[in-house]
C-alpha cells in the first residue's frame, strides 16, 4: 500500500480548494483563516486518506486499529493504528502525522508529534519540510 500517494492526493486537493477559494476572497493561506475551514479538511482527510487505508487493510492481522482524525491531538497512540511520518532528518525518532502546516508556501510542512515505545507522545510540534517526508501505517501491537 502507497500511503504516500494518498497523502499526496489529499495535499493537492486541499491546495485547490485554496486557490479555489481565493478566487473569491477568502485567504486560506493564512492558518488563522484555515482554523474555520477544519471540518472540511478533516472531512477530505476522512475520504481521501483514511477511508482509503482502511479499505485497503480491512482484512489484516492484526486488525488494523482507528486511524487518528486529521489535526486532531493525541497524547497516547498505542490504541490507534497511526501515519508514521519517514524522514532522513529523524530517523531515530517514531513521528506520528498530524496535520499539514503552512509555513513559506501553502501545506510544505508536515506537523507531527514525536512518540515513544509505548505510543505516549514524547514531543509536540516537530515540522519537517512535505518534500522530504514519506508515510506509512503503523500501529503498536498490544
Amino acid at each position: 500500500m502507497n500511503v504516500d500517494s494518498n497523502i499526496s492526493i489529499f495535499r493537492d486537493a486541499s491546495l485547490s480548494l485554496v486557490n479555489t477559494l481565493g478566487k473569491v476572497g477568502i485567504d486560506l493561506k493564512n492558518d488563522d483563516v484555515l482554523e474555520n475551514y477544519e471540518d472540511v479538511f478533516v472531512s477530505l482527510f476522512k475520504c481521501v486518506v483514511i477511508d482509503e487505508i482502511e479499505e485497503k487493510l480491512e482484512n489484516s492481522e492484526p486488525p488494523l486499529l482507528p486511524l487518528p482524525k486529521y489535526g486532531y491531538f493525541y497524547n497516547d497512540y498505542s490504541k490507534n493504528s497511526f501515519i508514521s511520518v519517514k524522514s532522513k532528518d529523524y530517523e531515530n525518532y517514531q513521528l506520528a502525522f498530524v496535520y499539514l502546516k503552512t509555513i513559506k508556501k501553502p501545506f510544505d510542512t508536515i506537523y507531527c508529534n514525536s512518540i515513544d515505545s509505548n505510543g505516549k507522545v514524547s514531543q509536540e510540534g516537530i515540522e519537517i519540510p512535505y518534500s522530504s517526508c514519506k508515510f506509512i501505517v503503523e500501529q503498536f501491537n498490544s
